[in-house]
């Protein structure tokens, strides 16, 4: 482990093949008989990184305090003065209670209002002296008044700003609403400190040449190294992701905007900060308001609108940078110069569709996926200088005679002419680009992994199952099958959540989903002929092996070669795919000569078979 932060041509490895070949002194066994390995097996069964693991790896350097290194700050934003107005509030809200108060209180602030209200009030009554009364309040409305009485602080933190909407003409005269939100490189200090130093990483790893492995963190890719090397030495980045996400509960539904920590390969809630939410104009409440043509106009623009505001803040901290302090691996408070990097804005599919401004769901931002082409067809990637000529031909205010092409060559290649994401005018340090890869929107538009993956494969499985016509007695046998295996923890050291049944999906979350894609291989049996017919099991087997090999692939924390990734996922769909494809037409088949022999009712659909899929697995 003590060769991950060192260069590949550094002597002091131990795995340097100069010095293994020059003297005979080292210590590291080679290999030069190959090993043969079963490579699907040898994938399936990686083991993933514990923590502390990663902790240890990230033992092998320290972070050194910028006076230390002279670094010069000059210019740089300074929020250490933040951060010690921030203890001392922090320091006065703890003086205005006592200890023993504040023990309680914290034990008890998850929980409901009603709970909180009487604790406290039991307790004070109960078990407080009367001259320790005065500092415990009965409520959790009274401490918030005497926390109100103190010097205020999050006016030092917060922004404001006026959304224009007057171009809309709202039914109620609407003209302007205000968008209020934390300041995003504060959130970023709030939620890094709470994270546990050893997993927040500032330096990439480095890799083998022709030996790259991805997969098992944010260190070893090839973002990561590209945002440390694009800034001045002694400096380090501040991976931040932007996101928001409507949610709903009890009739109030809302829109948090949320920072996350990019330095750290957890997504707990903890790595999260909320700034503000999405604001809303008053028509949205109308019944009528949901079939408007002017309500998806609205919602673009104040999403172009509150995203650009917030990436200025942050495009000011990537030219200036920021100095603040952290602690580093002895737990000691170190200043040290951070530069922000704008690494992740993942959206559900509806929300990344209306954001970008793609015009349907299988629109691409990479590529020119024109409609009708296959989602394993190679397309020629798009070139951000063609696609914004495009859009400013396209809403031209003067008559010309290109902009109605601009607007189709825009739709067929994915584009709304009339949304475009003003995220490349809002920012331009903060994106990180890649060497060779000129993007739209640099290393960004990535589809979320719950609904693009773990629910599509879900799907596809449960449809093929649902496709075979079982009887009700198999069915039923299938079920219990189900349940049994729940019971047994084959996957878990946990219980897990009992499942009613393979043929449906209701009350089901995302985890359960994939959980039971990876029981279903018990499900279905080690051996055909059972309920599944002998011709259709090992296709149906081999289906959902792939799809499993892929979802632990996805789940990261788990370090692969980049032709492991290949295998996986581009041959791997099409291996996917073409049992899937074979499964159906077997099913076909038997449908069909069922119909032959009885010659009741009508025939069924005719099943048109997808050839490269066929072939491929003939060949396999």
């Amino acid at each position: 482990m003590q060769n991950f932060y060192k260069d590949e041509n550094d002597p002091l490895r131990c795995d340097n093949v100069q010095v293994a070949t020059a003297a005979r002194t080292t210590h590291v066994p080679i290999i030069t008989v190959p090993v043969l390995v079963d490579p699907v097996c040898a994938m399936a069964r990686k083991p993933r990184v514990k923590w502390h693991e990663e902790r240890a790896i990230r033992s092998y350097y320290c972070i050194l305090d910028v006076t230390e290194l002279g670094v010069d700050t000059t210019g740089a934003r300074n929020i250490v003065s933040l951060q010690d107005r921030w203890d001392e509030y922090l320091q006065q809200i703890g003086d205005s209670c006592n200890g023993k108060f504040w023990r309680l209180f914290l034990s008890l602030h998850t929980l409901s209002r009603v709970a909180i209200d009487s604790a406290l009030k039991v307790v004070k009554n109960m078990y407080v002296p009367q001259e320790e009364k005065k500092e415990h309040p009965i409520s959790r409305r009274q401490l918030f008044e005497v926390i109100n009485k103190l010097q205020p602080f999050w006016p030092h933190v917060m922004h404001t700003h006026k959304i224009d909407v007057s171009r809309f003409n709202l039914p109620s005269g609407t003209k302007e609403i205000e968008f209020k939100f934390i300041d995003p490189i504060w959130a970023w200090i709030l939620a890094a400190r709470r994270q546990h130093p050893l997993e927040l990483h500032w330096k990439p790893v480095s890799q083998r040449r022709g030996m790259e492995m991805y997969g098992g963190g944010i260190q070893y890719g090839k973002f990561f190294k590209e945002a440390c090397s694009g800034i001045p030495p002694n400096c380090y980045p501040m991976c931040m992701g932007l996101h928001w996400d409507g949610t709903g509960a009890r009739g109030i539904s809302s829109e948090p905007i949320c920072i996350a920590v990019g330095n750290s390969n957890s997504c707990k809630s903890d790595t999260q900060f909320c700034i503000g939410y999405m604001p809303h104009v008053p028509d949205e409440k109308k019944p009528e308001w949901s079939s408007d043509k002017v309500a998806t106009e609205v919602k673009f623009f104040i999403r172009q609108e509150c995203a650009s505001v917030i990436l200025r803040v942050m495009e000011e901290g990537a030219r200036r940078g920021v100095r603040c302090r952290l602690l580093n691996q002895h737990n000691d408070d170190v200043v040290r110069l951070l530069f922000p990097r704008l690494s992740s804005m993942n959206f559900d599919q509806p929300e990344a569709q209306l954001f970008f401004g793609l015009q349907n769901k299988v629109s691409c931002s990479h590529c020119r996926r024109r409609k009708g082409y296959s989602a394993f067809r190679t397309c020629r990637e798009h070139v951000p200088e063609n696609v914004g000529r495009l859009y400013r031909v396209a809403n031209n205010v003067r008559t010309s005679v290109h902009r109605k092409m601009a607007r189709e060559k825009l739709y067929r290649w994915g584009f709304n002419w009339q949304r475009e994401c003003r995220l490349r005018y809002a920012c331009d340090k903060l994106f990180v680009r890649l060497p060779g890869h000129d993007e739209i929107f640099p290393c960004l538009d990535y589809r979320d992994r719950m609904h693009g993956l773990v629910i599509f494969l879900h799907r596809i499985l449960f449809n093929i199952l649902a496709d075979f016509g079982f009887s009700a007695r198999h069915r039923r046998i299938l079920d219990q099958r189900l349940g049994k295996v729940c019971e047994r923890r084959f996957t878990t050291e946990a219980p897990l959540r009992p499942q009613k049944s393979i043929f449906t999906d209701v009350g089901m979350s995302a985890t359960d989903k994939a959980m039971v894609i990876f029981l279903l291989s018990h499900v279905i049996g080690h051996v055909s002929g059972d309920i599944i017919d002998r011709e259709v099991y090992n296709p149906l087997a081999s289906a959902i092996a792939q799809a499993q090999l892929i979802l632990i692939a996805v789940t990261g924390r788990r370090s692969y070669l980049k032709h492991e990734l290949e295998e996986i996922f581009d041959k791997g769909f099409i291996k996917l795919f073409g049992a899937l494809e074979f499964v159906r037409e077997s099913i076909y088949m038997r449908h069909l000569q069922k119909w032959a022999r009885s010659s009741v009712g009508n025939p069924p659909k005719r099943f048109k078979t997808m050839s490269r899929y066929i072939n491929h697995l003939h060949k396999h």
